[in-house]
């Protein structure tokens, strides 16, 4: 990776994410590439019929440095918005929902923790929940019952 890149930093985390049986799971996929086509950097656009859902999308936090042993160091974090269509086996209650909504995030954490520690690429110095998971209004997403949350992965950058 080149000094300070940050698309290259965000790639990593994309690759990673994209690795995740949790993630396969929740996209009812079997591989990678699959998993991955949900995962969107910076962006993406939504049209009225057709919801995102599942996706992630991906940004670069500001970040500063500094200069140590003639070399830019700091720290860069990612934020992963994950949203989830709620299936409409659990749509009943709104503590339905919930629940259901914590289970996909506890299993997102688990699988980032558990990829991170197998010797992932990623420099992960910590990794935080900065939204937890709530209702997207309906209004915003077209009257469809989705959730979502932000987490953020922090990594060290040079």
């Amino acid at each position: 990776m080149a000094a300070l890149d940050i698309t290259g930093a965000v790639e990593n985390v994309k690759n990673m994410l994209g690795g995740l049986q949790a993630w396969h799971d929740i996209c009812g996929v079997d591989n990678q590439v699959e998993a991955k086509r949900r995962i969107y950097k910076g962006g993406k656009e939504e049209e009225a019929d057709c919801t995102l859902c599942p996706c992630i999308i991906l940004d670069a936090r500001p970040m500063s440095t500094n200069w140590v042993a003639n070399r830019s160091r700091g720290e860069l974090a990612v934020e992963i918005r994950i949203e989830l269509e709620i299936p409409d086996d659990k749509t009943g209650t709104h503590e339905e929902q919930w629940i259901w909504m914590h289970e996909q995030t506890a299993a997102m954490l688990a699988g980032i923790n558990a990829n991170v520690q197998s010797g992932s690429q990623l420099m992960l110095r910590s990794l935080s929940m900065t939204l937890p998971p709530g209702a997207i209004d309906p209004d915003d997403n077209h009257g469809r019952i989705e959730w979502g949350t932000i987490l953020e992965a922090t990594m060290d950058f040079i």
